[in-house]
């Protein structure tokens, strides 16, 4: 019987890490599992995905003796760990209710849904510990097996009869335990590889920056002139890939590079409110529509810009580099 359900546990956990899988590809994942700090909105997001794919360990779980061997308990601890007390609880809460109402598995169903939630608390306060610590998912295994181990201990003293509660805790504790533990492990390396992929990125973007930077200043140095704008333009649109590059002075358009330099003319002057904003504020302006360029050709092709200005001696003497 321990070798069946051990063998169901591995296969039913193939749902909840392909689950965990998809979900760190995503774009809209990735984007909220990067803030350093989450609104009360992206906490309320994350304690409904999170207790979602609680509920998916309880119903993926094995009907053992009026009871469910599950995986529950891997969504929660992940929600703790990488949202923080309040999500941790939310999700708790969440996938710990529904532990409790659903209709099959009754003989546990109180001591589950209560241990569902301590784990959510347990795992939340355990954040900072864990954020310190360069292998997670070392961590999230030994604190998955204490939240599993917690959850056997409940079933012992809410459960009732005792002598079938202890069976089922002899039965299930270590296929359950080890297993979610593995499972808790594989979600927390699959999403330390979006931020090690972020961080990757951001050393390319660092590397690149420098690399513009020291083939740029020294044109740059003797003044923002048409010749010089020029030769700028043309290496950070070889560099970056981008559509176009263009430099313009506090007037008049320098250069252009790239799409648009049909029309995007040297000499002519700045009219879009986005580069007369980026001088003002002296921050760079991300337009992310069309109409933001306010190109006056209907067939440009330019969908969306980046507007920095150069500071000479914190002054917006020039905007510099307009990327599309």
């Amino acid at each position: 019987m321990l070798i069946e359900l051990s063998q169901s546990l591995i296969n039913k956990l193939g749902i909840i890490v392909l689950s965990a899988f998809l979900l760190s590809k995503s774009t809209f994942f990735k984007r909220y599992i990067l803030k350093k700090k989450l609104t009360l909105r992206d906490k309320v997001l994350f304690s409904f995905l999170f207790g979602f794919m609680g509920i998916i360990g309880t119903y993926s779980g094995i009907p053992v003796d009026d009871a469910i061997a599950n995986s529950r308990s891997i969504g929660v601890i992940v929600a703790g760990l990488f949202g923080g007390p309040a999500v941790g609880i939310g999700a708790g809460l969440i996938a710990g209710i529904h532990r409790m109402i659903i209709p099959v598995g009754r003989f546990t169903a109180i001591a589950c849904g209560i241990s569902t939630i301590l784990g959510g608390v347990i795992a939340g306060f355990f954040k900072k510990y864990v954020d310190t610590k360069p292998n997670k998912w070392i961590f999230g295994f030994l604190l998955a097996i204490l939240i599993e181990s917690l959850q056997m201990l409940m079933i012992l003293l809410i459960a009732r009869p005792f002598s079938q509660a202890l069976d089922l805790v002899q039965l299930i504790f270590l296929p359950m335990t080890f297993i979610n533990a593995f499972g808790t492990a594989a979600f927390i390396l699959l999403i330390q590889q979006i931020y090690e992929e972020n961080d990757r990125i951001g050393a390319v973007k660092a590397q690149l920056a420098l690399s513009i930077a020291n083939q740029t200043l020294p044109i740059l140095r003797n003044g923002l002139t048409e010749k010089s704008s020029l030769a700028a333009a043309k290496i950070i649109y070889e560099a970056t890939g981008v559509d176009a590059v263009s430099f313009t002075n506090t007037q008049t358009i320098l250069a252009h590079v790239g799409v648009g330099n049909d029309h995007h003319q040297v000499g002519s002057h700045i009219y879009t409110s986005i580069t007369k904003k980026a001088m003002v504020s002296k921050s760079y302006i991300i337009g992310q529509y069309q109409a933001d360029i306010e190109c006056s050709d209907t067939t440009c092709k330019l969908k969306a810009c980046i507007v920095v200005p150069l500071l000479v001696k914190d002054h917006s003497s020039f905007t510099g580099d307009k990327t599309y």
